[in-house]
C-alpha cells in the first residue's frame, strides 16, 4: 500500500509495480551528486533535458526509499532499459512531483534513511 503522506508513489516499470519515495536523505545524496537542486531537476525534466544517467540515479534512490529493497544501480538499469526510456521519465516525473508536494513533507520529526 502507498503512503502519499511519506511522499511515496506507485510507478509502473517494464508492466511491474514499484512503490517509489525520496526520502530527505536520498534528496540530499542526488543533489550533492548532480550538482543542483530538486527543483532544478524537475525543471529539467518537464523541459526534456535530463540524462539517461540521471534517471537512472533517481530511479535507484527512490526505489530503494520505497521498496526497502537495496537495488543495485545495474538493477536499475535493466528496469529502465527493459521499460523504456520514455516510460522511465514518466516514472521519475511521479517521483519528483510527489517528494516536491506539501502533502509529502514530514510534520514533526523529518525520518531520515
Amino acid at each position: 500500500m502507498v503512503n502519499q503522506l511519506r511522499g511515496e508513489v506507485k510507478i509502473d516499470l517494464g508492466g511491474k509495480e514499484y512503490v517509489a519515495r525520496l526520502t530527505i536523505d536520498s534528496i540530499i545524496r542526488l543533489e550533492e551528486k548532480e550538482g543542483e537542486s530538486l527543483i532544478k531537476m524537475a525543471s529539467r525534466l518537464s523541459d526534456a533535458d535530463m540524462t539517461t544517467a540521471k534517471i537512472v540515479s533517481i530511479l535507484h534512490l527512490a526505489l530503494r526509499g520505497g521498496t526497502g529493497k537495496d537495488f543495485t544501480e545495474s538493477e536499475v538499469k535493466k528496469i529502465v532499459w527493459e521499460s523504456g526510456l520514455a516510460n522511465s521519465m514518466k516514472a521519475v516525473g511521479e517521483i519528483l512531483s510527489a517528494s516536491l508536494t506539501p502533502e509529502s513533507f514530514p510534520k514533526g520529526n523529518v525520518e531520515a534513511g
